[in-house]
């Protein structure tokens, strides 16, 4: 019996994904990481593969899951590094037509994700 509230994939990190089955999802060719709508915590997984230099942009294909539908697609997203003040360091963030800036610590994690997320201490 299928668990309704989980959701099996699997990853080659090469960008090929397989279902829990070990069928090969086409629709996702290409991605390495995840997006998880329900945390900010998965747009440290882009920013800390790269080192970044100033005015530096990438896309990534992302593999994004909806929560808590766990509907699965492919998304590009787009990172610029834009400026660091102290140890924090800032990235524009673009998916489709939304923007906003991301704040990550020294280790990468997001601590601000503007009318998303902030990280109290």
């Amino acid at each position: 019996m299928d668990d309704l509230n989980s959701l099996n994939l699997m990853s080659d990190g090469k960008g090929t994904w397989f279902d829990k089955d070990g069928k090969v999802i086409d629709k996702l060719k290409g991605a390495i990481d995840i997006d998880i709508s329900a945390t900010p915590f998965s747009n440290s997984l882009p920013i800390n593969r790269i080192d970044w230099f100033l005015n530096q942009q990438e896309l990534f294909e992302m593999v994004y899951i909806s929560i808590p539908s766990h509907e699965i697609k492919k998304v590009p997203q787009f990172y610029k590094y834009i400026r660091t003040t102290g140890n924090l360091r800032y990235f524009k963030y673009r998916c489709y037509d939304y923007e906003t800036i991301i704040c990550v610590d020294e280790q990468g994690l997001v601590i601000n994700y503007p009318k998303v997320f902030s990280r109290i201490k």
